[in-house]
């Protein structure tokens, strides 16, 4: 599992407006699995090697550092920085 790549990709969105906006794109309409497949393959796309399973697992073992940063749950990845961005599916 590549925890550091979520993180990673997380705040990479969390500075990167189009990025930001490729994941909204991407995730339109969809719902569960077939978001975080959607957000994967934008990862993908961007050099980041996760699945849609490890952004899954990923909201059940943030610690609660980790929350602070990189809030996530029931069906959304929420994305600290300088916009708080919160993309959910």
């Amino acid at each position: 599992m590549s925890k550091e790549a979520v993180l990673e990709f997380v705040q990479k969105v969390s500075a990167d407006e189009s990025l930001e906006a490729e994941i909204e794109t991407a995730i339109s309409g969809k719902q569960g699995s077939d978001a975080a497949n959607a957000i994967a393959g934008v990862g993908a796309k961007h050099g980041y090697t996760f699945t849609a399973e490890e952004i899954e697992a990923q909201r059940e073992e943030l610690s609660d550092e980790d929350l602070e940063e990189v809030a996530g749950g029931g069906g959304s990845i929420g994305i600290g920085g300088r916009r708080g961005v919160n993309i959910r599916w």
